[in-house]
């Protein structure tokens, strides 16, 4: 007999005045698991290892149906430090960070052409502040952050920090960190 109970399917089975129950949950496997990452969100940075993570993250919503969005943060350029009397500095600042805006919506834009072509839903969103802090506090609106990992060792993550670990400890969903095919793998 089998009875299909709140999508769990359980089979009783009497075997010598013993009852076997046997308990299946459907579409337990590659399938099921990944129907619910139907929202990915994937921080690019213009580097090859955030290309990477935008084709596992197209590979994945092709798969299950999902929708990929990509964000780059711009962290802001501190003006405050700069003497106010040296004007030519300040414009040049501001001229640069125009450039880069520039510069990174035409890589946004590149990324939702390639999500075009092969039929998957890419948004794109250029958005300001601390890396590791606007990433986090995006994940609780998606099912699944896919992000480039430059694998440094611990005393690289001591000093310097690492957003992908940030991220991968704080955020309100599942991180799939991307790494450089090739590299050698250290125990």
């Amino acid at each position: 007999m089998q009875v299909l109970i709140l999508k769990i399917s359980i089979w009783f089975k009497t075997i010598n005045h013993l009852t076997i129950i046997k308990y299946q949950r459907p579409n337990v496997g590659f399938g099921g698991i990944m129907k619910r990452y139907k929202k990915i969100l994937v921080p690019v940075d213009g580097s090859k290892l955030s290309d990477m993570a935008f084709e596992q993250a197209i590979s994945l919503a092709k798969m299950v149906g999902g929708v990929v969005q990509v964000i780059h943060v711009m962290e802001p350029l501190h003006y405050d430090l700069i003497p106010f009397e040296i004007t030519d500095v300040h414009n040049a600042m501001h001229d640069i960070e125009k450039e880069s805006k520039s510069r990174i919506e035409s890589i946004l834009s590149e990324f939702v052409k390639k999500g075009k072509e092969v039929g998957v839903v890419v948004n794109s969103e250029l958005v300001r502040g601390n890396i590791a802090d606007k990433i986090i506090t995006a994940s609780s609106q998606y099912d699944l952050i896919i992000m480039g990992s430059l694998g440094q060792g611990a005393l690289a993550n001591l000093l310097l920090g690492s957003v992908a670990e940030k991220v991968s400890r704080h955020a309100c969903c599942p991180v799939m960190l991307v790494r450089e095919i090739g590299r050698e793998c250290k125990v």
